[in-house]
């Protein structure tokens, strides 16, 4: 499993960093500070889902991936949380 860090300013990762930039929102950056994409929280059908946006030609390596899915399935939990 990809190790995932977290501060006051969002999580991180060996990669990437995710930055909360609130409304539901994780902006996406490479260790360059370069804009990648982001995470959002989206309706999508009858449920609320972490969506991933890239930037356009933007790539993202296997271990970039598992960084995105490590990051997705925290704030999934998260939310499962605030919701009790």
């Amino acid at each position: 499993m990809t190790k995932i860090l977290y501060d006051e300013n969002g999580y991180y990762g060996d990669r990437l960093k995710f930055k909360d930039v609130g409304n539901n929102i994780y902006t996406i950056v490479n260790n360059d500070e370069e804009l990648l994409g982001h995470l959002e929280r989206l309706r999508v059908g009858r449920w609320m889902s972490w969506c991933l946006t890239l930037e356009t030609d933007c790539y993202l390596s296997a271990g970039c991936q598992d960084e995105v899915r490590e990051v997705t399935r925290k704030l999934n939990a998260k939310e499962k949380v605030k919701s009790l």
